[in-house]
């Protein structure tokens, strides 16, 4: 006597489970493979950090060529390739008069410094040893003979 194969629900819960499996395995083997199948590729950026409202005593204290460390995380983030000191201003309103007023505040000046680094390019952007490189976001930067923290305010992919 032949008994008779009847599908039930363990049964089809059984079978997505394993197609379920093999679409992860799938994925993950696609992604570390080459950087055309979504995977994640290295490129060069140049990105400007600027640092506003620092002391004019610090205006010569990062050069071309400085190692860049990121604080937060206490890891390399690049190295500058280009630094520009420039008088630190400040924008108010003048209510009598309805305008915008722009005032130079002595001894204070804003430091632009260019970096240059490798980074990993995915669909989110940029990324640096774990850190994203985006325009906007503020980083709290270690040179040699510096610190601070300022706002990256151009990305620019080489």
């Amino acid at each position: 006597m032949k008994r008779k194969f009847r599908f039930n629900i363990v049964d089809v819960l059984i079978i997505l489970l394993v197609v379920a499996a093999v679409a992860v395995a799938a994925k993950f083997l696609i992604d570390r493979s080459s950087g055309s199948i979504g995977g994640d590729s290295k490129t060069v950026i140049t990105y400007v950090v600027e640092f506003n409202n620092v002391e004019e005593r610090f205006a010569d204290s990062v050069k071309a060529g400085d190692s860049v460390q990121y604080d937060v995380k206490k890891v390399d983030f690049g190295t500058v390739v280009g630094v520009q000191a420039s008088p630190y201003q400040v924008i108010t309103f003048n209510y009598d008069e309805q305008t915008e007023v722009v005032t130079t505040v002595e001894g204070k000046i804003t430091l632009t410094v260019t970096m240059e680094a490798e980074v990993t390019e995915s669909d989110r952007g940029f990324e640096r040893n774990g850190s994203d490189i985006r325009v906007g976001q503020a980083y709290s930067l270690n040179f040699p003979n510096f610190a601070s923290t300022g706002y990256c305010v151009k990305v620019t992919e080489q």
